[in-house]
């Protein structure tokens, strides 16, 4: 139980399996922040399959030949217990469409594509539950949270004139 009585809401845990730390890095601060999800990350196919063991609530994946998330995927579709977990492919190469479905898929994004679009998709995976755990009051009130603990956060026009002082002289950082 919450503080305020309230039975106390776990975020959804989403397994993010992604070969590319750039793309590993968006996907766990945007799910995070935005989705509100409790985010486990892999960078190949074992890593993955050893995250298995925290109970993800669904697997977003990359179709990476180096980091075999593929046989990650045959594998985790051949495990009785943890068959039916939600799978999103989300990756560039779109040739692996056709396979990655054949394998039992539950969707699949292009990267990249507009964080709506993701967020959308995770969403009607997991149900309705998933969207209104994301609603903007609850953003919202991480946000502010959050941004209360930085110290020494600029203020919007000192930013504003870093940036005008940026598109000045582009070549000094």
């Amino acid at each position: 139980m919450g503080t305020d009585g309230q039975p106390e809401i776990r975020p959804r845990k989403i397994l993010v399996g992604q070969q590319d730390p750039q793309d590993r890095d968006f996907l766990r601060l945007f799910l995070d922040i935005v989705g509100g999800y409790e985010i486990l990350e892999a960078a190949d196919g074992i890593g993955l399959i050893k995250q298995l063991k925290r109970r993800p609530d669904m697997i977003l994946m990359d179709t990476s030949e180096e980091g075999r998330f593929l046989r990650a995927l045959e594998i985790v579709r051949r495990t009785p217990v943890v068959r039916d977990l939600p799978v999103i492919i989300y990756s560039s190469d779109q040739g692996k469409l056709a396979e990655t479905v054949g394998k039992g898929v539950d969707g699949f994004v292009i990267n990249p594509s507009p964080p709506a679009t993701l967020l959308g998709k995770i969403w009607r995976i997991l149900g309705q539950e998933a969207q209104k755990e994301a609603e903007p009051g609850s953003f919202a009130n991480r946000y502010k949270r959050d941004v209360e603990t930085i110290d020494n956060l600029p203020t919007l026009p000192t930013v504003y004139a870093e940036v005008d002082r940026l598109c000045q002289d582009p070549d000094v950082a």
